[in-house]
């Protein structure tokens, strides 16, 4: 079985050339955001309080607790089943309409963005493996760290979505310019919209979430 080490070697990771993918126009984007809660955002905001989700690049405080900094993080997916399965994946795979007023965004980006491939051979090569997608989420957090630090032309990360195998991205705030998101989105509702009790219904039946 293969192992993923704790962190990753910064040494390492600066000798080794990173592999790239660009994402631009193209690629349909659709996330998951919350409305309420602690720490709500907004559909094109990043998140500054972390490190709480797997690639969050954040630091933790001197008691190695997550904190409110500059470092931000927005997560998106190729699809919207994706982009539910991984938002409510913590939520014992219930997808909640209402709590913390969750919204769907559905867009595309009018630049191009540099990410680290994460699907290919790099992550062997630099020392970790594939377990970056499912293993514990404290491991990933340092290695996106890693990748943030060693790496300081990339914008994010480009990964397959370990509970469905399809594409999903993370971008850091270094992406955040004037000029990264559309003016309007595709699409862009609230979960608890009558519109989309069906489609969602849909989504949970392929994923085999709860719907509530």
């Amino acid at each position: 079985m293969s192992k993923l080490p704790r962190e990753p070697d910064l040494d390492r990771l600066r000798d080794t050339p990173p592999s790239l993918i660009t994402v631009g126009p193209n690629l349909p984007l659709h996330r998951i955001y919350k409305r309420g809660g602690d720490y709500p955002t907004l559909w094109n905001t990043f998140r500054q309080f972390g490190p709480l989700s797997r690639f969050d690049h954040h630091l933790t405080n001197e008691k190695n607790e997550p904190f409110l900094q500059n470092r931000g993080i927005l997560y998106a997916a190729s699809d919207v089943p994706t982009a539910v399965a991984e938002y409510f994946q913590r939520n014992r795979r219930r997808i909640n309409r209402f709590r913390h007023r969750p919204w769907l965004a559905s867009f595309t980006l009018p630049v191009e963005l540099q990410l680290l491939d994460l699907t290919d051979t790099f992550c062997v090569r630099v020392g970790a493996s594939m377990k970056l997608m499912n293993g514990p989420f404290s491991h990933a957090q340092r290695w996106s760290q890693g990748f943030y630090d060693a790496y300081s032309d990339i914008h994010g990360l480009y990964y397959a979505s370990s509970l469905t195998n399809r594409t999903a991205i993370a971008l850091y705030e270094r992406a955040d310019t004037a000029d990264l998101f559309p003016s309007n989105t595709r699409l862009h509702r609230a979960l608890a919209d009558p519109v989309l009790h069906k489609p969602l219904m849909i989504v949970a039946q392929e994923i085999g979430y709860r719907f509530i």
